[in-house]
């Protein structure tokens, strides 16, 4: 989640600085799970059209993956 948005000069070109949340501080941040576990949580959740979670990838760790909702699915 980006919250800060400034223009910056570098190297005599603009361009845009910004500072970042720890992923757990946000309320739609799920951890470590699985695909399926993500598909799951938001199957119970209605499946809503954009309707989304972030999740800590099992493969490769250290990598993030953003499951939404689109076409029901």
């Amino acid at each position: 989640m980006l919250v800060d948005n400034t223009r910056v000069m570098a190297s005599g070109r603009y361009s845009t600085a910004f500072a970042a949340v720890p992923a757990s501080s946000v309320p739609y941040f799920y951890g470590r799970i699985t695909r399926d576990e993500a598909e799951e949580i938001l199957k119970e959740r209605s499946t809503l059209e954009g309707m989304f979670l972030l999740r800590e990838s099992i493969s490769p760790l250290g990598n993030y993956a953003i499951s939404l909702c689109h076409e029901a699915r």
